[in-house]
């Protein structure tokens, strides 16, 4: 079911999801610490510079098939 190649293309789009997205709130230090594995997604935060509803919002506007 599927290409050899589909895991690898994922790989590829959510690599540039991050560089696109994730990155500038890093930079800002809205989000203090990023990191993914295979499905699971861990966000670190300081609370008095953005919160939880903001970063839900935010990755919702990411792409329109996520």
């Amino acid at each position: 079911m599927g290409s050899p190649i589909s895991g690898t293309m994922a790989e590829v789009f959510l690599q540039h999801l991050e560089h696109i997205y994730i990155r500038p709130l890093i930079e800002t230090k809205r989000i203090l610490f990023y990191t993914q594995y295979i499905t699971d997604i861990l966000i670190i935060y300081d609370t008095e510079s953005t919160n939880h509803v903001y970063l839900t919002q935010y990755t919702n506007t990411m792409h329109t098939n996520l």
